[in-house]
C-alpha cells in the first residue's frame, strides 16, 4: 500500500553564496500548510536581506 506525503520546498539565500533547496516531507496537507505559513511568516522585510529562507507556495504530493 502506497502512502501519500505532502511535500514543502524551501529555498535558503545568501549574498554571494546562492541558494539552496530542501524538501520537507509531512503526513497531512494542514501539517505541511502550517510549516510552510511558519517559515513564510518571518519575511516580513521591505527588502530581501543578504540572508532568508523562504518556503514555495505550491505543496507538492508524493506517493511513496
Amino acid at each position: 500500500m502506497k502512502k501519500i506525503q505532502f511535500i514543502v520546498t524551501t529555498i535558503e539565500s545568501e549574498a554571494g553564496w546562492g541558494r539552496s533547496y530542501d524538501e520537507s516531507a509531512f503526513d497531512t496537507y494542514e501539517k505541511a500548510v502550517e510549516y510552510r505559513d511558519k517559515i513564510n511568516s518571518y519575511n516580513t522585510a521591505k527588502i530581501a536581506p543578504s540572508w532568508y529562507m523562504i518556503a514555495e507556495r505550491e505543496i507538492k504530493v508524493r506517493e511513496v
